[in-house]
């Protein structure tokens, strides 16, 4: 892998974290070879010509070496610093949170372009839409790309059709929704019509539609909620940085 990450890769920064005492651990989403962490030397250094480039959610050019553990930077090029994100702390904090996310879904070296596709998107469509609304839009498509989207339409037990905007169906304990008849010693959890309507609404819509949508706080934190149990099943931890952004759920006068 060392031999052939040398070159130029456009890239989401994902994290950033201390190395030792001048240089910095960096992951990063690239679109050619995927989930890369890397060492950039000298960046928390004053005088460092990468420095105020490298940081969360910017996407930039990156020039890669091979290096005698982790590749090394030595080279980057901004494309889009996501100045409108940065300088709104719900914005920045549902971005913080996404992008971690998908660091914890990603496997080093997994090449995945669609997600970093989805990813780029959405970061350009954030400042256009609720924050909320934006980290549940990105939940779901995360979970659909990943190939670990609970089945909307038919119940995971019986294989019969789920009633839809009738009568929600139940979450089971992991996540995916069955009948109320198909129950067991009443393991799961219900969701209210409304919010089951939106988790449709997410897996059919675009996220630049999402803004004319409606949804009460009890409904948003439902699916927050539901979204959250559904991730702790798959990564079988709980997400710390999820609980960051449980604020954006409330206060409706603070939406964006």
């Amino acid at each position: 892998m060392t031999e052939r990450i040398e070159g130029k890769y456009d890239a989401i920064i994902l994290q950033e974290r201390t190395f030792n005492e001048a240089d910095v651990m960096v992951t990063a989403l690239t679109a050619d070879i995927g989930h890369q962490t890397f060492i950039a030397r000298g960046l928390k250094k004053e005088k460092s010509r990468l420095r105020g480039l490298i940081s969360p959610f910017s996407e930039c050019r990156l020039q890669l070496v091979a290096g005698k553990g982790l590749p090394v930077l030595t080279g980057a090029d901004l494309i889009n610093a996501h100045d409108a994100i940065r300088t709104n702390y719900r914005y920045s904090s549902a971005a913080l949170y996404i992008c971690d996310l998908v660091h914890q879904m990603t496997a080093e070296n997994e090449v995945s372009p669609g997600r970093y596709q989805l990813l780029k998107e959405g970061l350009a469509l954030l400042p256009t839409v609720r924050s909320w609304q934006w980290i549940l839009y990105m939940e779901w498509a995360l979970l659909k790309d990943a190939g670990f989207a609970a089945d909307l339409d038919r119940c995971s037990v019986c294989g019969e059709r789920l009633p839809g905007y009738r009568e929600a169906p139940v979450a089971g304990a992991d996540g995916e929704f069955i009948h109320k008849d198909c129950q067991e010693d009443g393991a799961g959890a219900s969701l209210s019509v409304a919010a089951f309507a939106y988790l449709q609404y997410l897996d059919r819509a675009d996220l630049g539609h999402l803004g004319h949508i409606f949804l009460t706080e009890p409904a948003r934190q439902q699916v927050y909620d539901y979204l959250g149990h559904r991730y702790q099943y798959i990564l079988d931890f709980p997400l710390a940085s999820r609980q960051s952004v449980r604020h954006l759920f409330a206060s409706p006068s603070l939406d964006k």
